[in-house]
């Protein structure tokens, strides 16, 4: 999948204000994750097994698992971020540190997405 129309891209700390950068196309989404290039011409990788980590890693912080049943979860568990179709603009926001938010222009675009990453594998978590 190739998004050919220009997204905003945020990247969010708790410590910090956003940072943000405008993307000006995503060149390929696969199940290792998603290559995009920035407007600067910067080519940029959302890893989604990092994204998966860190996101097991904090169900095992705010849930008390212990390492057994965080090891269940790794089997079951594909999330990589979270989502809302229904936001203006429509945004996945995934898990990397610090979390890295995709604005979309259009729904078409954010939906095409969503379906890349389900195909992949992967799951998000809808918001909307």
């Amino acid at each position: 999948m190739v998004v050919k129309e220009q997204v905003s891209l945020r990247r969010k700390s708790k410590f910090l204000r956003d940072e943000v950068a405008v993307m000006k196309q995503i060149q390929r989404i696969t199940v290792e994750g998603i290559r995009y290039i920035e407007v600067t011409g910067d080519s940029v990788f959302i890893d989604f097994k990092k994204c998966n980590d860190h996101w097991l890693q904090y169900r095992g912080r705010t849930e008390n698992l212990t390492n057994e049943e965080i090891q269940d979860l790794m089997i079951k568990d594909k999330t990589i971020g979270q989502r809302d179709g229904e936001a203006n603009p429509p945004y996945f926001e995934f898990f990397t540190k610090p979390f890295t938010r995709i604005e979309f222009n259009s729904k078409n675009s954010f939906q095409q997405l969503r379906d890349s990453i389900t195909a992949s594998g992967w799951s998000t978590i809808d918001l909307s």
